[in-house]
């Protein structure tokens, strides 16, 4: 048996064939057996985000630490390695976010303020095996704590001298 072209168990996982064999007596006698290949897997295909872009919504009132997503990848190969999470190296994205690079959480490592940054815009890579994914972009939209919490102000206060009157 030859293998005429590259097996893939994403693809076709097993094979079954019949292989015949035919002696050159008269009359012909025959006999066939059936052969099945079981394609066992390798860890050859990156991780997969489940789209390209992905939008989450949180509120500038979160506190520093909590989770605010999480992004997860598939990797279709059976036998993977862990899949790891990354964010990338830009110093701005890393001073305000933390990404569990074993779980895909994202939290926060600064406390958010809607009036100074409405959107975050983050890229992600996902790797397996030395094969590496990106998901082009995480857009984290700020939400203004007064639309969740209408009686909540997120501002300090200003107490000023009253005048007194005699």
């Amino acid at each position: 048996m030859v293998i005429l072209c590259r097996l893939d168990r994403e693809h076709i996982s097993r094979y079954t064939l019949v292989a015949l064999a035919v002696d050159r007596g008269s009359p012909p006698r025959s006999s066939s057996v059936t052969v099945i290949v079981d394609v066992t897997d390798v860890d050859d295909n990156p991780p997969r985000f489940p789209s390209e872009r992905m939008v989450f919504k949180v509120k500038e009132d979160v506190d520093i630490g909590d989770v605010v997503a999480t992004v997860q990848a598939h990797d279709p190969d059976l036998n993977t390695s862990p899949i790891s999470y990354e964010l990338n190296h830009d110093p701005l994205v890393l001073r305000q976010w933390h990404l569990d690079s074993r779980t895909g959480e994202l939290s926060l490592n600064k406390r958010l303020d809607y009036e100074t940054e409405t959107n975050y815009s983050i890229t992600v890579s996902a790797t397996s095996n030395g094969l590496v994914s990106w998901v082009s972009a995480i857009l984290l939209q700020s939400i203004h704590v007064k639309q969740w919490l209408p009686n909540i102000s997120d501002r300090v206060p200003f107490v000023g001298r009253v005048p007194t009157r005699y």
